[in-house]
């Protein structure tokens, strides 16, 4: 008989987190170091995006108002599109196939995407309630991380340069422009995403895809680059006490006095909440004395409001429970007590909601956490 040596256990991946590192260029090298030429090929560049993208934007428009026309009147159409990508490969040539696959992808997905009332905007445009030249927009040109990685590198000084694939239309080629990016602020001061953009280079984290585009009134040309960034674990021997109430949050560490806490007020919620009751409270009274066959427009004016004030909620969530527990791990802090006993800041508050967004962020940074002050069941 045989004895198979059993396989050693695969080591445990990192937990990763998406971050998004922009940096600003500092001036093109090569093939010319002059500012207008490279604004030129970029401006070209840019346009012959914003043609795929609107491509890829009007064919997947077309479709569903040519379907909407064959269907019973408050019945909408299945999502049934052509082949966009090959319909923005015919119009731009030039520009490279992972750069159109980017652009297909980000036209579909803006199209699916929800406006600031919180209705999809492929069901806003078929009913017209928004036109098609709100969604469209083409300021950015995607650069696949296979393409980008291999141009990018770092000199001796620290300095990082970055291989940028412009199309130059009336010579119809496709240019690699070298470009140093800004790495120190203005104080002259090295900037944080500067160094996850070194351990890029590096090879320690890995890079999602290349966006370059312009920001503000001055079209600064900036470089975002997604990146796969591991969650550093706590490493400390602490513990901590938070207490809500009043205040938000109150957080006690142990071997501090115990006349030192650290408060979390979040006084923007109490003045958003206390809009937003009053606001359907207003709306509740219109609804009465509107004749009936109005009364739909006041009970989606309503929906779109919760839905809005909701949205604005999970975002202060969010916030609340990622402020404490990366405090919690700056201060080196392994174990964490959560005592949610006192209610008082807002019994409207979803409570497990808040208590799941804790436990899920603690568990990425290897905090235990304990939970005391709350029932199994609750209607939150």
């Amino acid at each position: 008989m045989t004895m198979t040596t059993p396989k050693p256990p695969e080591p445990a991946t990192p937990l990763t987190v998406i971050r998004r590192v922009d940096l600003p260029v500092l001036k093109p090298i090569t093939p010319s170091d002059v500012w207008d030429d490279f604004r030129k090929a970029l401006v070209e560049g840019l346009d012959y995006c914003a043609r795929a993208y609107n491509t890829t934007l009007a064919a997947i428009y077309l479709a569903d108002i040519k379907q909407l026309a064959e269907c019973a009147p408050g019945i909408l159409p299945k999502i049934v599109w052509p082949n966009t990508y090959l319909m923005a490969v015919k119009a731009c040539p030039l520009l490279p196939s992972g750069t159109v696959s980017s652009l297909d992808k980000l036209a579909r997905d803006r199209y699916r995407g929800k406006n600031s009332d919180g209705m999809p905007y492929r069901v806003a445009a078929m009913r017209g309630r928004c036109g098609l030249p709100s969604m469209r927009y083409g300021s950015v040109f995607p650069i696949r991380a296979q393409e980008w990685v291999k141009q990018a590198y770092k000199d001796e000084e620290g300095n990082i340069f970055i291989g940028l694939p412009l199309l130059r239309p009336e010579k119809g080629v496709l240019e690699w422009w070298t470009v140093q990016l800004r790495t120190l602020d203005r104080h002259g001061n090295k900037r944080r995403q500067a160094n996850i953009m070194d351990r890029i280079l590096a090879g320690e984290i890995d890079a999602g895809e290349l966006v370059v585009y312009r920001k503000g009134k001055n079209k600064t040309v900036m470089v975002g680059v997604s990146a796969y960034v591991p969650v550093d674990c706590t490493v400390g021997n602490r513990s901590a006490v938070v207490k809500t109430g009043r205040t938000f949050f109150t957080v006690h560490i142990d071997g501090d006095d115990k006349d030192k806490l650290w408060f979390y007020h979040n006084d923007g919620f109490r003045r958003r909440a206390f809009a937003h009751r009053s606001r359907l409270e207003r709306q509740r009274h219109d609804y009465k004395f509107e004749p009936r066959k109005w009364r739909e427009n006041v009970r989606t004016g309503m929906a779109n409001a919760a839905s809005k004030h909701n949205r604005r909620l999970d975002n202060m969530l969010h916030n609340a429970s990622s402020w404490l527990i990366n405090f919690c791990a700056r201060q080196g802090v392994v174990t964490l007590v959560y005592d949610e006993t006192d209610k008082s800041f807002g019994e409207v508050l979803p409570w497990s909601r808040l208590r799941q967004m804790v436990a899920d962020k603690a568990e990425q940074r290897g905090i235990d956490v304990t939970f005391v002050g709350y029932e199994e069941v609750e209607d939150d």
